[in-house]
């Protein structure tokens, strides 16, 4: 949540996302920021890319959605954004919730993987894990 860090990240997302990619998603509330980041920074770029943020828990109350954005047509290609990818748990909950409402999710972008499992576990579910950074990247 520092504006400047959050600027270059999106700046750096927004290079890694598919071409194809008309949606970036992810859980709340880590995803949130990041999802804002990108959409802003595209929008300023005049790249049209929404985003929706995926609740872990639906409300018994107001919308009972357990996805909150814009309504995209179905087989829209989403690209879900994290913060880090460890073994892939909480990626896997966004891919779900987003295949069951008819999209099309192919990758992952992260700010870090932990090379914990989680890119052989989005392999065998057909998605590609790209990250800024993996852990290697900040041991000595």
């Amino acid at each position: 949540l520092n504006g400047y860090g959050l600027k270059l990240i999106s700046k750096l997302f927004l290079e890694l996302i598919s071409p194809e990619t008309k949606a970036v998603a992810g859980l709340t509330l880590g995803a949130d920021p990041l999802i804002s980041g990108v959409i802003v920074l595209a929008a300023e770029k005049g790249l049209n890319l929404d985003g929706l943020i995926i609740r872990k828990e639906i409300k018994d109350y107001g919308t009972k959605s357990g996805l909150e954005g814009p309504i995209l047509e179905k087989n829209t290609i989403v690209t879900v954004l994290e913060d880090v990818v460890t073994t892939a748990g909480s990626c896997l909950k966004a891919i779900n919730k987003l295949r069951e409402n008819n999209y099309i999710v192919k990758e992952v972008i992260s700010i870090v993987d932990r090379e914990e499992g989680g890119e052989d576990i989005l392999n065998k579910n057909e998605i590609e894990l790209k990250s800024l950074f993996n852990i290697r990247d900040f041991i000595y």
